[in-house]
């Protein structure tokens, strides 16, 4: 009964894993996006991207969201891993294993959100100063770290195939 109770519970988790694998892909795919936009009015005069600044900021808030539910959920998963008792099936990794992988995860999403704030930071600052014309440069930068940052966290929930030897 026990041994049935964890595997039913290894079997949610690994729902829940990939689940929170699509949603970092599109993430990544939004983050990336918001970036391009940012680069793109980056280079416009001041009052024709004044405009086109609070929509950017707004998605950056919602892709600060998201971070922070993936985050959440990648946490919760590493915890019921690293509580998880009993041994893997054959070709997966142990509870410890998948505790530590979903755990240095979500330390990249963690750090995809630092830089998510600093790009919001800078493409708030332009919006807030007056007769002052602001590069936008940091944000652009920012955005770039975050995409870094959710695509290290990608990789590691995503490793590649292992290759057969006899190849």
């Amino acid at each position: 009964a026990p041994a049935k109770l964890a595997a039913d519970k290894l079997g949610q988790l690994r729902e829940l894993f990939f689940d929170l694998v699509e949603h970092l892909e599109e993430l990544i795919r939004q983050q990336g996006e918001t970036r391009d936009q940012t680069s793109a009015v980056s280079g416009q005069d001041d009052p024709t991207r004044d405009g086109k600044l609070p929509g950017i900021t707004s998605r950056e808030d919602q892709h600060l969201a998201m971070a922070q539910a993936i985050t959440d959920a990648l946490a919760k998963q590493a915890d019921a891993a690293g509580k998880a008792h009993g041994a893997a099936a054959p070709g997966q990794p142990s509870p410890q294993e998948q505790a530590k992988t979903l755990s240095a995860a979500a330390d990249e999403v963690r750090q995809a959100q630092t830089a998510m704030t600093d790009a919001k930071g800078a493409l708030v600052k332009p919006q807030t100063a007056t007769h002052q014309s602001w590069s936008l440069k940091p944000a652009v930068t920012a955005e770039g770290k975050a995409l870094d940052h959710l695509e290290a966290a990608l990789r590691i929930l995503q490793p590649p195939p292992k290759q057969n030897q006899n190849q």
